[in-house]
């Protein structure tokens, strides 16, 4: 179980979240507004799940479709615990604040962005009742919004959260305490080298993490095979050998999809459009631009362009290194780089 204490990285934030907890148990009041925003898959939704376990709650998840809807939006709102406040909803009492958790909350309509922004700073709710527009108060809450397009909220909105903190990918020593901790909690017992070959292959994040050792975990279990001791071991040699033949990701971390965008910015040897490599790919626009296109520019292998996307030299000497190409990069005038493909 992920806690505010043994959460990894963010370490700034967690001291403030620390001070902010304790000063909203102590003052009766809702922990500040919280706004994530960074990459999928780097720990926002575990964050948020830590903080409401220490108001001892789970979080409660609100959909941007959900929001829209007013009705919807009054009920949810309605269904929250009001143990601690008089009829007109002033404080007369101990209350136990909620947390809220929307996730990609730059889906939010406009509207429902609005009135989330009312309710988050008067506790009270804008709602048609019998014809007429009124207001509804709003047990005491704290939202916490998790985005990885933070420019797409309106800024009233955005400016409602108090808290606000950029999430990054882990560093590789981050990652492998992560493998760890989350190898202790699932009870798998881990070999010598296998913490370090899932964190480099993780890209620094966790959602891969806990994807991989998932894998890793079902794979012990066949490996064991009449050995029940055994289920739970993962060694260096299992490790590699599902890397390789089934998850088919290599040590750098690559996967099929970003080997085959490297190749045919390759093979065009002219920048390519977002469109264009979501159809080579057969992925949504959205996943190749927030998902894969980051870590091949991270590491230096594309570069964007106003003109679309370029692979560049460090990418071709890695289609190189792995004999996808049969000619040694050489750049070039301008930094262009020729290589003849391998034919497939």
């Amino acid at each position: 179980m992920v806690t505010l204490d043994n959460f990894i990285g963010n370490e700034d934030l967690k001291t403030l979240l620390k001070i902010e907890t304790l000063a909203a148990k102590t003052k009766n009041r809702a922990l500040p507004h919280t706004l994530l925003k960074g990459p999928a898959g780097c720990g926002k939704t575990t964050l948020a799940e830590a903080i409401a376990r220490e108001f001892g709650t789970k979080p409660l998840a609100l959909t941007p479709n959900t929001a829209r809807k007013t009705e919807l939006l009054r009920k949810f709102f309605l269904d929250m615990p009001d143990d601690g406040y008089d009829e007109e909803g002033n404080i007369v009492g101990r209350i136990q604040p909620q947390v809220v958790f929307i996730d990609e909350c730059h889906q939010l309509s406009l509207a429902a962005q609005e009135n989330l922004g009312i309710a988050m700073h008067d506790w009270k709710l804008p709602v048609r009742v019998d014809g007429r527009d009124e207001f509804e108060w709003v047990p005491r809450f704290c939202l916490i919004g998790a985005t990885t397009l933070p420019g797409k909220l309106s800024k009233p909105f955005r400016d409602r959260f108090k808290i606000q903190a950029q999430f990054e990918t882990y560093t590789h020593e981050e990652a492998v305490n992560i493998v760890r901790l989350h190898a202790r909690n699932e009870g798998l017992q881990l070999g010598d080298g296998v913490a370090d070959a899932v964190a480099k292959r993780s890209r620094g994040v966790a959602r891969l993490i806990v994807r991989f050792l998932e894998r890793l975990s079902a794979a012990a279990v066949v490996a064991a095979k009449d050995r029940p001791e055994a289920r739970g071991v993962i060694t260096q040699q299992l490790t590699e050998k599902v890397f390789k033949d089934f998850l088919k990701v290599d040590d750098r971390g690559l996967t099929t999809t970003d080997v085959k965008i490297l190749k045919q910015l390759h093979k065009l040897e002219d920048a390519v459009g977002l469109d264009t490599l979501a159809t080579v790919v057969n992925e949504d626009k959205s996943t190749v631009e927030q998902e894969v296109e980051p870590y091949l520019v991270q590491e230096g292998l594309i570069a964007r362009t106003k003109r679309g996307r370029l692979i560049t030299d460090e990418g071709r000497r890695y289609l190189f290194s792995e004999g996808y190409i049969q000619k040694a990069p050489v750049s070039g005038r301008g930094g262009r780089v020729i290589g003849a493909a391998k034919n497939e």
